[in-house]
């Protein structure tokens, strides 16, 4: 079996999130900002703990299916306070995306399995 750092989804999740730690300290609404940070941390805890298979496993991938939406508002939250760039926005959007499908993706066909 693959360990979980080795699919692409857990390598996307980790890439996004160093990009948004890359930010570095955004003064205004910072609360929001060390929200955002710790959600897309809890989507990676989430995948690396769903090296369990059974229950932990569909448990893990929905939670961080959950904080990958949670992310989405985080962000838009902060592009509309004019904190986030528009360019900046798009990138992580994009990325968040990519791993929603990526994880509903795992979890359908370990479904059928």
């Amino acid at each position: 079996m693959k360990r979980v750092e080795d699919y692409d989804v857990f390598v996307r999740a980790h890439q996004l999130n160093l990009k948004l730690i890359g930010l570095g300290d955004l003064k205004d609404h910072s609360e929001i900002f060390e929200k955002a940070k710790g959600v897309c941390t809890n989507i990676l805890l989430n995948l690396k703990s769903s090296k369990a298979y059974g229950e932990i496993f569909f448990e893990s991938m929905k939670k961080a299916q959950i904080y990958a939406t949670w992310l989405e508002y985080y962000l838009l939250l902060l592009k509309d306070l004019k904190v986030l760039k528009e360019e900046n926005y798009n990138e992580f959007s994009e990325s968040i995306t990519v791993i929603q499908k990526m994880i509903y993706g795992i979890l359908r066909k370990e479904r059928k399995d």
